[in-house]
């Protein structure tokens, strides 16, 4: 679990399970400021670092920001993932 820290608060974090990115949030007040982009190339460089030659992530077709963040990030797209909820009442 890697965590981003800003202005004392926790921001955001990154569950990973070796080389996969299980699980990423930032919390909405500190979307658009750029730390997504420097905190994910932080935790790949780590990553790799750590021996792995790639780094993999899950994310839903429909979610533009994530995928435009990804790409900054090198990332490449294999194929679309589709995400189905049912509400149980």
């Amino acid at each position: 679990m890697y965590g981003l820290y800003a202005e004392g608060q926790l921001a955001g974090f990154i569950g990973a399970d070796g080389n996969a990115l299980a699980l990423a949030a930032l919390a909405p007040a500190y979307r658009g400021r750029g730390l997504a982009k420097y905190w994910w190339r932080q935790v790949i460089a780590e990553l790799l670092a750590a021996g792995h030659d790639t780094v993999t992530a899950p994310v839903p077709a429909a979610n533009a920001a994530a995928l435009n963040l990804y790409a900054t990030q090198g990332f490449t797209f294999r194929a679309p993932l589709e995400i189905y909820q049912r509400v149980v009442v």
